[in-house]
């Protein structure tokens, strides 16, 4: 195996910390401002689901720190919540029910949710197969 597409992994793990990095950088001004109450996200039950959001990035970032191949659980625990909350929130959205927090050019966040969510599960695919090829 080259040297080359030993190091893809390891590329592949820093894009989906720099994805979740950025997400989570995008995301602390509407978590801040439902700690604060002057804009409340949507709640999943009694937790907002600006945190729950939160804590999925932040997991797929840990995950991608250590390891996809060690903590590959970690990724899809973090991802599942994200995705299905930027699935229904952009699917209320187009359906004329304002749901998501609004960017300050008044695009619904999870509209991007829903895209980086997108994004970011094709890097961690190919670095679970990747590795997962190395390893057999």
């Amino acid at each position: 195996m080259s040297t080359v597409s030993k190091g893809l992994p390891w590329l592949g793990r820093v894009v989906i910390l720099g994805i979740a990095a950025m997400a989570l950088y995008r995301l602390f001004p509407v978590i801040l401002a439902e700690w604060q109450g002057t804009q409340p996200c949507p709640a999943v039950g009694p937790i907002p689901a600006c945190y729950v959001v939160g804590v999925g990035y932040a997991a797929m970032g840990v995950a991608a720190l250590v390891g996809l191949t060690r903590v590959g659980w970690l990724f899809l625990i973090g991802w599942l919540p994200v995705f299905l909350l930027a699935l229904s929130g952009t699917t209320l959205e187009l359906a004329g029910r304002p749901t998501c927090p609004l960017t300050p050019s008044g695009t619904p966040m999870c509209y991007f949710s829903l895209a980086i969510a997108g994004l970011i599960l094709l890097p961690a695919f190919f670095v679970a197969r990747r590795t997962s090829s190395e390893d057999a």
